[in-house]
């Protein structure tokens, strides 16, 4: 019996240390989330301004930033949202940021694991390394507190999650299972 005890705390190191990284990090950003716009912030933000008057300008507010070749459909839609359902401002824009860049990393830290397993290294150290350096990163403080950023916090999490997706699949037909 007291073995057992001591594979499930053994079980709950990675998750434990994970979590307390997840809390350091966002504690380090959180003086950051009440930092002024910068940059073209204003500009790009602009328009959800419109939403105000009616809801009906949710998709030309999507679909109307001329930001690059194709616009930022997927992060203007998104602001759409927030302002539809959550809006707390700037302050709210910028912990969404936080949100997703901490889900980034949780996500690289799934995928860091399976890697790991997959090339024969026991244990979720080498995940925790990866995944931690990733989270505290300088260079994705100003990605993640720059609220027009959210159109490359997005794009990482969609690539991180396509490799985690992709790696679970082919390792469930290397297994031979459906």
């Amino acid at each position: 019996m007291k073995r057992l005890s001591c594979v499930s705390h053994r079980s709950l190191f990675p998750g434990v240390v994970w979590l307390s990284l997840l809390v350091l990090v966002s504690w380090a950003y959180w003086p950051g989330l009440d930092g002024p716009a910068l940059l073209d912030d204003t500009a790009n933000l602009m328009p959800l301004d419109q939403l105000a008057q009616s809801e009906r300008y949710a998709v030309d507010v999507a679909t109307g930033n001329r930001s690059g070749p194709f616009g930022r459909p997927l992060s203007m839609g998104s602001f759409v949202l927030e302002r539809l359902y959550l809006d707390r401002g700037l302050r709210g824009q910028k912990t969404v940021g936080l949100l997703l860049h901490l889900l980034s990393a949780s996500v690289l830290y799934l995928l860091s694991r399976r890697l790991a397993r997959r090339s024969g290294l026991e244990g979720s150290i080498p995940a925790l390394a990866v995944a931690g350096l990733w989270l505290t990163l300088p260079l994705l403080l100003s990605t993640t507190l720059y609220v027009v950023q959210r159109m490359t916090l997005l794009a990482a999490l969609f690539s991180l999650l396509s490799l985690l997706f992709y790696t679970t699949g082919r390792d469930a037909q290397l297994q031979r299972r459906p």
